[in-house]
């Protein structure tokens, strides 16, 4: 980092327009001024101190205000940055949100603020008085959703380690597993073989087996816990504020462990029974799971094949006749249809993406209907091409810009 700081630093020469001929532009880097750094409890040190060495490579000030909830670590943190930094340059402010919300009625040059939703709203409202940048680092219900095609073995792994290092109390931890309904057995027993190799067959006697941070958060999270649904885990110690890794199966969207974000050892696990939609948006491939809830999966381009859905992965090689070039919507071109992805918005319109004899035509979507595989499409451009095809035995019509049908 300090090696690269010169580097980061230095003037940059930049493009000067013609009507400021004959002068010379640089970008000058410069420190934005005064810093407020608020962290967390769940990983106080490194989401203190990380945008810390940012402010000070920059040339900024900055003011850190740790966690109430970890105070034996915050008090360390203190005294450390007192020994070290002069208060005018650096400094440690201590207190609960009455702290935070005078430490916000101040002007601010930038805002780094890691912790809930809620109390970043209250952030950005007092960062917009000024129009200060804020940077935000909030966690959320993050599904990890598993696809009848995933290596279950190494998925659980990933999911146990993910999930349950620091008791489940990390921003970035997947909240609930969205897997597909012909795999979801199998994952699960994967997972209860994880959770043992991982954390043991006691991992409340554990001493590797992180605690809930406080008795409030331990209260909220065992509230969470459907004894009727739990598989595996589910027992707790109140004393040593310590949940064991628990996975419920047969969860549903209305359960309460779906209401809010867990932060927490708990699992729950939902099934799918379809891929809907596979589309395509600023060169991304995604999915869209069901028709109960949209996900948009960003998918590499090798797991595109094995996901789409019967009607939409091949389309019949009919030749329909010779391309010409005549008026708009109107001309007919040969080439066998190698396959049609459904991409953009799914509300009645959107857009596709065709391979016509390895050649990709974006094209956008009037009418969809998946069940039936009866696909109309229209495009806006100046000059376009009509392209008959056959779906399943069903026709269907698709207009591409003429420029993009190159067919062999």
């Amino acid at each position: 980092h300090i090696r690269n700081i010169r580097k980061w630093a230095a003037r940059r020469r930049a493009y000067s327009p013609i009507k400021l001929f004959p002068s010379r532009s640089y970008i000058v880097k410069e420190p934005l001024g005064n810093s407020l750094i608020i962290s967390p409890w769940n990983y106080p040190v490194q989401l203190l101190l990380n945008p810390l060495v940012g402010a000070i490579s920059s040339g900024c000030t900055a003011v850190l205000k740790p966690s109430p909830y970890v105070p034996t670590v915050s008090k360390v943190i203190e005294e450390m940055i007192t020994d070290t930094f002069v208060p005018e340059y650096i400094t440690t402010v201590q207190g609960h949100r009455d702290v935070n919300t005078a430490l916000l009625e101040q002007r601010w040059d930038i805002i780094f603020f890691t912790g809930s939703p809620d109390l970043a709203k209250t952030v950005m409202a007092a960062a917009s008085k000024h129009l200060t940048p804020v940077v935000l680092e909030l966690g959320g219900k993050s599904p990890c959703i598993v696809d009848k095609t995933a290596n279950i073995k190494l998925a659980a792994k990933r999911i146990v380690f993910g999930k349950f290092i620091n008791c489940g109390q990390t921003c970035v931890a997947p909240d609930y597993i969205y897997c597909h309904k012909d795999v979801k057995n199998q994952l699960i027993e994967e997972i209860k073989k994880q959770i043992v190799l991982q954390y043991s067959e006691k991992p409340l006697e554990n001493d590797t087996y992180g605690k809930i941070i406080n008795e409030k958060h331990f209260g909220r999270v065992c509230s969470l816990i459907n004894k009727e649904k739990v598989v595996h885990g589910g027992k707790y110690d109140a004393e040593l504020l310590k949940i064991e890794p628990t996975v419920m199966d047969n969860v549903v969207w209305e359960d309460a462990v779906m209401q809010e974000e867990i932060f927490g050892p708990l699992l729950p696990v939902l099934e799918f029974e379809s891929i809907e939609v596979i589309y395509v948006e600023g060169g991304k491939t995604f999915a869209v799971l069901d028709d109960k809830r949209t996900y948009r999966v960003k998918l590499r381009l090798y797991e595109v094949e094995s996901l789409l859905p019967p009607n939409f992965k091949k389309l019949s090689k009919s030749v329909i006749g010779n391309m010409k070039k005549i008026d708009r919507f109107s001309s007919t071109i040969t080439g066998a249809v190698d396959a049609v992805f459904k991409c953009g918005s799914f509300r009645n319109h959107g857009s596709f993406l065709c391979v016509v004899s390895g050649v990709q035509i974006a094209v956008s979507v009037r009418f969809v209907c998946g069940d039936q595989a009866d696909i109309r499409c229209q495009i806006n451009v100046q000059s376009s091409v009509k392209l008959q095809i056959s779906v399943n035995g069903t026709d269907a019509e698709l207009f591409c810009g003429k420029h993009l049908c190159q067919l062999q």
